[in-house]
């Protein structure tokens, strides 16, 4: 039997109330967290144990499988060569396409729970340190989008997210080195104070305890608010 989401949690916007807004129904829950963080591993295991208790999931991430996530992936890996701007407005782009489709999705079910690997807080904290823009210009851009009911920050030193990265990767993008990683450890700290102060709902845990631990953490505070 599907247990049912808090029946106020049908809609999220940002900052406008235009025609221009896009919808989710039911819940949504991220994970973010410094490349390496482990953000991948527990948002699959969020979603798998919520199907076994016949929750209606939807399981997903950015940058997504599509068109625009596939340019990112190119610029990221060095094959395609674009200002750092054109990266930004990719990722707004591939953002603003992933929910669309999850808009139209979610309606196929009573009460949907998306979980995402990576949201608006990544896209801050990266794009805050590739473009050098303020964090209001770049909330600005993410007008008329879903905010998300939990964010669970995977807390992580860079040191360690980059040695995860050295016994787990063949190759390093963009982003993967420990100069970068320090830097956007810093502008995930400034984009979420942000967040905090206007009232997001951001979890902080700690990414290195061990895997199951910090799962069974997730499941109970999930499970505390889908319950509610």
């Amino acid at each position: 039997m599907t247990i049912n989401v808090m029946q106020n949690q049908v809609a999220y916007q940002v900052l406008d109330d235009s025609n221009s807004n896009l919808f989710l129904k039911g819940c949504f829950i991220v994970f973010e967290g410094l490349d390496g963080a482990g953000t991948t591993t527990q948002t699959a295991l969020l979603a798998n144990r919520l199907d076994k208790n016949r929750y209606e999931v939807i399981a997903t991430k950015e940058p997504t499988d599509g068109i625009w996530g596939g340019i990112i992936r190119g610029i990221l890996k060095g094959e395609i060569e674009a200002h750092a701007l054109s990266l930004c407005y990719a990722f707004m782009a591939d953002r603003i396409d992933h929910i669309q489709k999850l808009e139209v999705q979610t309606r196929r079910y009573k009460s949907p729970v998306v979980i995402s690997d990576r949201y608006h807080l990544s896209y801050l904290a990266y794009q805050q340190m590739d473009t050098n823009k303020s964090l209001s210009w770049l909330l600005l851009t993410q007008q008329g989008l879903p905010l998300p009911d939990i964010t669970f920050f995977l807390d992580v030193p860079p040191l360690v997210c980059y040695e995860r990265m050295k016994k787990s990767r063949l190759t390093r993008e963009r982003y993967e080195n420990i100069e970068t990683l320090e830097r956007i450890h810093t502008g995930y700290s400034d984009a979420i104070d942000l967040l905090l102060r206007q009232g997001q709902n951001i979890i902080i845990l700690d990414g290195t305890m061990p895997i199951e631990k910090l799962h069974n953490q997730i499941v109970a505070i999930s499970l505390e608010f889908l319950n509610t």
